[in-house]
């Protein structure tokens, strides 16, 4: 769980960066040009934390599909950026792709794990055939 907080903040923060980049009017403002540099720097930071215990691939691919979304929003809420119907399947289908990538996710189990399992269940098949004698 406190990995997804820092995948989160994470890309709360890439999406900070961008803007920021936005503001920073080609490196022409030194303010948000610093801003954009300290949000990328603690973005890829907390990307690091999170996917010490998320798959790699569908943490990269969450912090930066949501990301992608979520400046797609900013674009259109905060610089008047138009928004088409295309866009918003486009974006939808980033989404859609980002949790798929979550529900494919399977455990795999060690050969260890399947030795004890083979086991448990050959346990298991001999002591459904034995019979219990009364004395």
């Amino acid at each position: 769980m406190r990995s997804w907080l820092f995948l989160f903040t994470a890309i709360f923060l890439e999406v900070c960066g961008t803007v920021s980049m936005k503001l920073s009017d080609g490196f022409q403002r030194k303010g948000p040009a610093v801003a954009m540099a300290v949000f990328y720097v603690c973005s890829f930071a907390a990307l690091t934390v999170a996917i010490k215990k998320i798959d790699l691939s569908i943490g990269y691919a969450a912090w930066s599909g949501l990301g992608t979304a979520a400046i797609a929003i900013a674009g259109v809420m905060f610089f008047k950026e138009s928004i088409e119907p295309l866009k918003i399947v486009s974006l939808l289908m980033i989404v859609l792709g980002v949790a798929g990538l979550q529900l494919t996710k399977v455990k795999t189990i060690s050969a260890s794990e399947k030795e004890i399992l083979t086991e448990v269940t050959r346990d298991s098949e001999h002591l459904a055939t034995c019979t219990i004698e009364s004395p």
